[in-house]
């Protein structure tokens, strides 16, 4: 009896040695190099890791650009909790095995599989942007907060069974759908350059954040994300956008899409709009009186009104149709554009025109303004010079500049004009005459003499054209006339 004792302690202390002893497969030798030379994992500092060291990592392992291929040997690592293998070269990753894994890094590299931790997952944050990857499977991922899968290959996002995502950024993929319907935390998403069409989120009532710019999107619903402070949706197939809901928007791109009307008047935190290039006929910023920069470029604009809006710093309202544009109430404003409109009337005298230097003021190819309403003649003229040859600045320009005093020694018939142009100066004086067009191209100039002048504008194309003369007194006429 006491033989089979001896015998049976003998067999399981070689059963013990032999377990201790057990040999993790790592067939990259650059991958087995970094496990060899971390003191943590290779206690024993031999050149193999054994089973039970690879068993005792209960923290992280960080393995980033390093050259590694293959990963093979990490199923051993059992109870690691983070795994930083980014910039490597893999093209495969099976960590089926790792369910303790919370935080995972594998981005930048070549992969084309990703099967995460199983069959119970505790991982938090997944970052895998940069890859090759073409599909995800999300299915026993509960605990999932995080995930940043940027620029793969992923047509399909199905997060439906996760509740605790706060953050997802799916940017620069093929997505034509995506599912995130039972994240109620979730504060941001990012979904930028794919192929969505339908986005709905009101079930994402803490949505905080949204940027979904370059998609096909021709519906978003927003009406329940009553939290909503920033949504950029530019470059989309928008034709509406209702957002009478989100209170606390602050910030707003909705540029290049089809949007004939924009209701803001319910988004009283509103800071920032963008909303170039699209079919706006109106815009009513009478409710936001926090706005402080409005970029309305390349719309159907006819009027614009800031009457309410104190805090404005920069507008561009470029390639519109206003006829009259008042920021004399402006006192903050340091920018503004306003080319290629039908302008007669622009005043900027708000008393603070030393905020905007030459290269934020811009007001060329309107061609019936004459003059700007300024706070100081020497100054303007001295700082900013993006404006028509046409126009000049004035402190009064309801009764003219002192450029524009003398319209009516020169006339100009007939008007308008097929072949010859008469120019009658009652002054007698000789002057410069240039003709421009309604870029601001000068396309005609000459010295001429005597009260009665003709010009042939036969080969003139049909259009509308500036006549500006200067005497030799050095005064300056303008008069416009269509060619036919």
């Amino acid at each position: 009896m006491r033989v089979v004792n001896i015998i049976s302690v003998f067999a399981i202390a070689l059963f013990c040695l032999k377990a201790n002893s057990q040999v993790v497969n790592i067939p990259d030798s650059i991958f087995k190099a970094a496990l060899l030379s971390n003191s943590n994992v290779n206690t024993n500092f031999d050149s193999e890791i054994q089973v039970t060291e690879a068993v005792s990592v209960n923290n992280g392992l960080y393995l980033s650009n390093l050259g590694i291929s293959d990963l093979t040997g990490i199923e051993a690592f059992i109870n690691i909790s983070n795994l930083d293998c980014q910039f490597n070269s893999l093209t495969s990753l099976d960590l089926s095995s790792n369910g303790a894994i919370t935080d995972l890094d594998c981005s930048n590299n070549q992969l084309q599989l990703l099967i995460l931790p199983q069959p119970t997952s505790v991982l938090s944050k997944l970052v895998c942007e940069n890859n090759l990857l073409t599909s995800l499977n999300f299915s026993n991922q509960s605990e999932l907060g995080w995930l940043d899968c940027d620029n793969n290959y992923l047509t399909t996002l199905n997060l439906s069974t996760i509740i605790y995502l706060t953050f997802v950024s799916c940017t620069d993929n093929f997505l034509t759908s995506l599912d995130v319907s039972s994240a109620t935390q979730l504060n941001t998403l990012i979904c930028n350059n794919n192929s969505l069409q339908y986005l709905d989120l009101s079930p994402n009532i803490g949505l905080f954040d949204l940027k979904c710019e370059s998609n096909n999107i021709i519906y978003l619903n927003l009406q329940l994300n009553y939290a909503l402070g920033i949504l950029e949706c530019q470059n989309n197939s928008l034709n509406d956008l209702i957002l009478s809901t989100n209170v606390s928007l602050w910030f707003l791109n909705c540029s290049n899409n089809y949007i004939s009307t924009l209701d803001l008047s319910s988004n009283q935190s509103l800071r920032s709009i963008t909303c170039n290039y699209n079919l706006l006929t109106t815009l009513d910023l009478s409710s936001n009186s926090s706005v402080y920069e409005v970029y309305c470029r390349s719309n159907n604009l006819s009027v614009l009104d800031f009457s309410s809006n104190p805090q404005l710093e920069v507008l561009n309202c470029r390639s519109n149709n206003l006829n009259s544009l008042d920021l004399s109430n402006n006192h903050s404003l340091q920018g503004l554009n306003c080319d290629s409109n039908n302008l007669t009337e622009l005043n900027i005298q708000n008393g603070n025109n030393y905020r905007i230097d030459n290269n934020e003021f811009w007001a060329e190819r309107n061609p019936l303004l004459t003059c700007i309403q300024v706070d100081s003649v020497n100054y303007s003229a001295s700082t900013w010079f993006r404006i028509d040859p046409w126009s000049s600045f004035g402190t009064n320009c309801l009764v003219g500049t002192e450029e524009s005093d003398n319209q009516s020694e020169v006339s100009i018939y007939p008007n308008p004009v097929i072949n010859e142009l008469i120019i009658n100066s009652r002054n007698g004086l000789s002057f410069k005459v240039e003709i421009y067009n309604c870029l601001g191209e000068i396309i005609y100039s000459a010295f001429l003499n005597g009260e009665l002048q003709k010009i042939n504008l036969s080969d003139l194309i049909s259009g509308f054209y500036i006549l500006k003369l200067i005497d030799s007194r050095n005064t300056t006429n303008i008069k416009r006339f269509s060619k036919l």
